[in-house]
């Protein structure tokens, strides 16, 4: 994998999500009052979603194509990414069903382990459902909007399905969705002590600038990631 899509990818990613996420906070300052507010509230809603869906198309189609087409391409993957954003959500909340059920009788799974293979210490298995959980909702829930996305910016929409459950790439972003939620995300909230001036914003700021690159460099790999499983010709 070269640096140079990757560094592209990245790029791409970081000036669109910063513009979703600019709108986003425009949309928490909306005061729903009147039907005009609420009808800009329904259009920064939908912008955001647009945003970060052309972002996503973008960035996994400009390494590999001109800006014209990866343009066009990106532009025509859109509904693609909605129906991904829409089955993730699903997902999102299936899992949330499954998680909270197993919450209510996982006292039930204790006294079954207890029972016939006597182990009065089931932390490891409540931690394996746990992570297996996790993994289910995050990335495989989000790979059913990054493959498809990816496949139909690359000219093989058809394939975008099976793309879906690729073993390398889907292991990739594990690693990648584990790295943000456990090292990056964490990071976030850490700093040491500082004074409170100056020199603890430029601190605060330059940590989270450097959060969010990293970020988005990982987010990039995972794209060129799926892009590499597809086995196209370069």
């Amino acid at each position: 994998m070269s640096l140079r899509p990757v560094a592209a990818s990245a790029a791409i990613l970081g000036i669109g999500y910063a513009v979703s996420g600019l709108l986003y906070f425009s949309l928490l300052n909306v005061p729903e009052s009147n039907v005009l507010a609420l009808a800009l509230s329904a259009a920064l809603a939908i912008l955001i979603v647009v945003s970060a869906g052309l972002a996503t198309a973008l960035a996994a189609a400009v390494p590999h194509a001109s800006l014209r087409v990866a343009l066009r391409r990106a532009v025509a993957a859109l509904p693609i990414f909605l129906v991904g954003m829409v089955l993730f959500a699903i997902v999102f909340a299936v899992v949330g069903r499954v998680e909270a059920a197993w919450q209510r009788h996982s006292g039930e799974l204790d006294a079954v382990l207890l029972r016939y293979i006597g182990t009065r210490r089931p932390t490891a298995v409540h931690a394996a459902i746990e992570w297996v959980l996790w993994l289910i909702r995050w990335v495989v829930g989000l790979s059913l909007v990054i493959a498809p996305v990816v496949a139909a910016v690359s000219g093989v929409t058809r394939r975008g399905a099976r793309l879906v459950f690729a073993i390398v790439p889907m292991a990739i972003f594990a690693l990648v969705a584990i790295a943000i939620s456990q090292g990056l995300w964490r990071a976030a909230y850490w700093r040491p002590r500082l004074p409170p001036t100056m020199v603890e914003v430029l601190f605060t700021s330059g940590k989270l600038l450097v959060i969010y690159a990293t970020a988005m460099l990982l987010g990039a790999i995972v794209l060129q990631a799926y892009r590499r499983a597809l086995r196209l010709p370069a």
